[in-house]
């Protein structure tokens, strides 16, 4: 019994430490994203860009679903990165 338990405890452990490991990655990832949306930003208020360009581009080049409209988190996201730049 006590056997079994400790191996559910390393098991756990093990869990624990991908968990975290996961995390961090998440964060470093979500960082960079951020980094590079606010220099973007930056960027489009000094050389703004056609809205209706970028959202033709990206219809045609995601495809999330078979309407053809592109996916609409990448048209938010867009949207609102156009937005903030007063786009």
């Amino acid at each position: 019994m006590e056997g079994n338990l400790q191996s559910i405890a390393g098991a756990l452990k093990g869990l624990s430490d991908t968990t975290v490991d996961r995390v961090r990655e998440t964060e470093n990832l979500v960082a960079h994203v951020l980094a590079i949306e606010a220099l973007l930003t930056v960027m489009l208020k000094s050389s703004p860009v056609d809205a209706e360009t970028v959202r033709a581009l990206i219809k045609e080049t995601s495809t999330a679903s078979d309407n053809g409209e592109g996916n609409p988190k990448v048209l938010a996201i867009a949207e609102g990165i156009l937005a903030d730049a007063g786009g």
